[in-house]
Order: structure tokens, then sequence, then C-alpha cells
């Protein structure tokens, strides 16, 4: 009993390699459907770069940051981090995910 395969509809679920399939085709993914970890980085990286972009947006319309712009015609210097981080991460974001995209 302990070498029996597990049968569905008369079709083995296991192939003669161990490898799990079913009726329709093969369970594991294949290659194309796969995340690669530069795409993974990349969206996270994205994600981390509309974030800041994000905070900028939010710092550089409060009222003390208007004032200081208008007086010396340049945002604070928390804005200018969340700006430059911003444009940073969300650019490296987009050359990963063009590279991850490029290899596959």
């Amino acid at each position: 009993m302990a070498n029996m395969k597990i049968r569905q509809a008369g079709r083995p679920l296991a192939n003669r390699h161990g490898r799990l399939s079913c009726p329709l085709g093969d369970i594991a993914p294949s290659k194309d459907h796969l995340m690669t970890q530069s795409n993974i980085l990349g969206l996270v990286a994205l994600a981390i770069g509309a974030l800041l972009l994000f905070f900028a947006w939010r710092a550089s319309t409060t009222p003390m940051d208007q004032m200081s712009e208008a007086l010396t015609g340049r945002y604070t210097g928390n804005t200018m981090w969340y700006l430059i981080g911003g444009v940073g991460a969300a650019a490296a974001g987009i050359g990963l995910l063009a590279l991850g995209y490029i290899r596959s």
C-alpha cells in the first residue's frame, strides 16, 4: 500500500520524478510566471519612492514651508530630502524593474 500512487480519475497525482501534476498541466509554475528578485526590489523601491514623494508634496503645502519658500526661494531641508529620496528611490525602482524585464 505504501507504493501505491494517489490517483484521481485514473491519472496519477505525482509523476515519476515526484513532482505534483494535475490533469490540466503541471502545478509547478513556469519561469515566465515567477517574480525575479530584481522585480520585487524594483516594486519595493518604486513604492518607497512614491511614498517619499507624497510626503514631500504634503510637506511643501504646509504654511511654514510655503513662507520659507517665498522668503528664501527654496524648500526646507526636510522637504528637499523627501524630494531627493523620492526621486532617487523611484528612479532606482524603475531601473530595477526594467532590468528584470530585460533579463527575462
